[in-house]
């Protein structure tokens, strides 16, 4: 996706808005740090270390705080899951 429409396409769909989300694979960020306007707290996951890391120094160059894990997301959800259920 061209990283000059990114924005667009956050805002011309899902108008949410609230306390915090998830971006499941969210690579160096391109949907992550737009989330930050509409979340209190976003949560990237991605298991590829590079892009984690990219997407720390775009969170950074933005002046934004995102929570992010390098971990596959289907491993960081059964995690989530897990503690939600104990």
């Amino acid at each position: 996706m061209n990283r000059f429409l990114v924005e667009d396409c956050c805002n011309s769909g899902c108008r949410a808005k609230g306390e915090a989300t998830l971006d499941l694979y969210a690579g160096v960020g391109f949907f992550t740090l737009p989330l930050t306007k509409a979340f209190k707290r976003v949560v990237s996951v991605d298991a590829n270390l590079a892009a984690t890391r990219d997407l720390h120094v775009n969170a950074e160059s933005a002046g934004v705080n995102v929570i992010s894990h390098n971990e596959h997301a289907e491993e960081f959800l059964a995690r989530l899951a897990r503690s939600l259920i104990l």
